[in-house]
């Protein structure tokens, strides 16, 4: 599974520190096979009706993305729905060796014969073909209500490759949800997460447009306290099938106190979704806004001095604080987000990399700590 490459100033290489103990892009996608790859938003359901029907999971989907957003009076949220062809196709990252592949080597006493072959790019199936072409499209949820298990699977790995993008999936029984966590042990790596979301339901209600709907139109969430969506109602699960769900990392939606809940906030390799998205945003966001800030006319001639140097660590910090407002970041004793940027003096860089005009910088923040579940006490005096 390839790397996606992208062609920006600004690198990031990120490295996960485990605590001790419309004109708008689109932020959901829905993938769908069809004969060539395409990439459409749609800003309405009424727009989404006009090419889908109403018995389509695609039109379910985007009812209860839609209805779910109007419920909390957001109306400026599109979604996207993406066309990849259902057939294996050579990897857009692939890359082709210059030199030929050797086949087999046969001598004798005085020759030498080389059976040479030219080196080919690697397929991989549709989809992942056309969430590799889009990449960088908008999204940030994935979902893809007619994959085969093999294409999901294989979009798991290119998400966790690239650690950008999620993909939300539903399963109707326990069995699934085991099959799915069995093979997310697979993903070992300390300094990934794995981007899969997997929610319960066995009576085919479009949970996912609902959660994809929360999670766009309130940033940062805990997954766990997403609920009341429009028409979902708790299946009538078993209390043993319920705490199966929970072991396997997938979430149905329960009855708490009268409101219908997610049972969990966490994604299918057990860390939290709050983390997950947070790593992802934050990532996207300093990225980018630094990339865009490089663009600007006023750096057109960004000289490699202390001045310009200091420019640049000014930007990055006036992002983070951006994000620390939004409320990704814990807070110190003074209140104020744990969230600071280094950039070396122009003394500081080595000969070689000024030459190279490559210069680094380093950027610690520590994420929030959400509060999950209270165990209180209550004294009772008769």
């Amino acid at each position: 599974m390839s790397k996606v490459k992208l062609f920006y100033d600004v690198n990031f290489q990120t490295l996960i520190k485990q605590a001790s103990a419309s004109s708008k892009a689109a932020n959901f996608l829905i993938a769908l096979p069809g004969d060539a790859e395409s990439l459409t938003s749609y800003g309405s359901l009424d727009e989404v009706a006009e090419k889908y029907d109403e018995s389509t999971a695609t039109y379910k989907l985007a009812a209860e993305f839609f209805n779910t957003l109007a419920k909390d009076s957001v109306y400026d949220e599109p979604l996207a729905v993406g066309i990849y062809v259902d057939q294996d196709q050579p990897d857009p990252m692939g890359v082709v060796n210059d030199a030929p592949v050797v086949n087999s080597i046969t001598t004798t006493d005085t020759t030498a014969t080389v059976d040479l072959s030219a080196a080919t790019v690697p397929n991989v199936n549709g989809l992942v073909h056309m969430l590799t072409n889009y990449f960088k499209a908008g999204w940030r949820f994935v979902t893809a209500p007619e994959a085969t298990t093999e294409q999901l699977e294989a979009t798991m790995d290119f998400l966790y490759e690239n650690q950008d993008g999620i993909l939300l999936t539903q399963v109707s029984t326990t069995d699934d949800a085991d099959a799915l966590k069995q093979y997310a042990t697979k993903f070992v790596d300390e300094n990934k997460m794995l981007p899969v979301i997997v929610l319960a339901d066995k009576e085919d209600q479009p949970n996912i447009g609902g959660a994809a709907a929360e999670a766009t139109g309130t940033v940062p969430l805990n997954w766990r306290h997403i609920g009341n969506l429009p028409d979902i109602t708790p299946n009538d699960w078993t209390m043993p099938e319920v705490q199966q769900f929970d072991n396997d990392n997938a979430i149905p939606v329960v009855n708490k106190a009268g409101d219908f809940m997610f049972l969990h906030g966490r994604a299918l390799d057990g860390h939290y979704i709050d983390n997950v998205f947070g790593i992802q945003y934050v990532y996207d966001f300093m990225q980018s806004g630094l990339q865009k800030w490089l663009d600007l006319p006023a750096q057109r001639f960004f000289k490699f001095n202390d001045a310009g140097l200091s420019l640049l660590k000014a930007q990055a910090q006036s992002l983070l604080d951006q994000l620390g407002t939004m409320g990704f970041f814990a807070e110190g004793d003074d209140g104020k987000p744990l969230a600071s940027v280094t950039v070396p003096t122009r003394a500081q860089v080595s000969t070689a990399s000024i030459e190279a005009r490559r210069t680094r910088m380093q950027v610690n923040v520590t994420l929030a700590n959400l509060i999950d579940t209270i165990d209180g006490q209550i004294n009772f005096t008769i």
